[in-house]
């Protein structure tokens, strides 16, 4: 599955870890491609770079062209899922 965006919303910091192969907290968008032979997807910031990219073969084998990582898990205090200073 592919999931991005927060509809307008702020950013948040990481909480779980080891989920996605992408995980940061950035504003942006995806940007889809399709063609008979395969599905890319790439994540785009909003400085205009490519953060992720990814690519799925008809017969459904997926290769990951660039990897974006993820950020750092937050280990501070919350109020929800706000940080606290």
């Amino acid at each position: 599955f592919l999931v991005a965006g927060g509809g307008g919303a702020g950013t948040h910091v990481m909480l779980r870890e080891g989920r996605a192969q992408l995980a940061r907290s950035a504003h942006g968008f995806v940007h889809l491609r399709f063609t008979r032979e395969q599905a890319t997807g790439r994540f785009v910031d909003s400085g205009g770079r490519v953060m992720h990219e990814l690519e799925r073969a008809r017969a459904g084998a997926v290769r990951v062209v660039r990897s974006g990582g993820t950020d750092p898990l937050y280990k501070g205090r919350l109020i929800g899922t706000t940080p606290v200073p």
